[in-house]
């Protein structure tokens, strides 16, 4: 399971470093709630990319299975790129705080 993370948090990184500036600004500018939610209504309440019913597991499966941001949102067209962008920001700043 650690090498999956380890190998999960280097897509994190690598794709994080291919945004452009004028996506990073938009996407700075979300919400948690704009990105990402969770109720117990939807899914079960497993974590999804907000107004859709996809999980953001999904996005790192893609990933992981070494597909492209954009093949990602080609198969699930409800979430945004803003979206999908955003989360993974998100997360890397999670996984930063914690290991700081």
């Amino acid at each position: 399971m650690a090498v999956q993370s380890e190998k999960t948090l280097a897509l994190l990184a690598r794709i994080s470093y291919t945004i452009d500036m004028k996506n990073e600004m938009v996407v700075s500018s979300m919400k948690k709630e704009q990105i990402v939610s969770q109720d117990p209504r939807v899914m079960h309440g497993t974590l999804v990319f907000a107004g859709t019913r996809v999980p953001v597991e999904s996005l790192i499966q893609h990933l992981v299975a070494g597909d492209s941001l954009d093949v990602f949102l080609e198969d699930f067209p409800t979430v945004s790129r803003r979206q999908a962008v955003a989360y993974l920001r998100m997360t890397l700043e999670l996984t930063d705080a914690r290991a700081a």
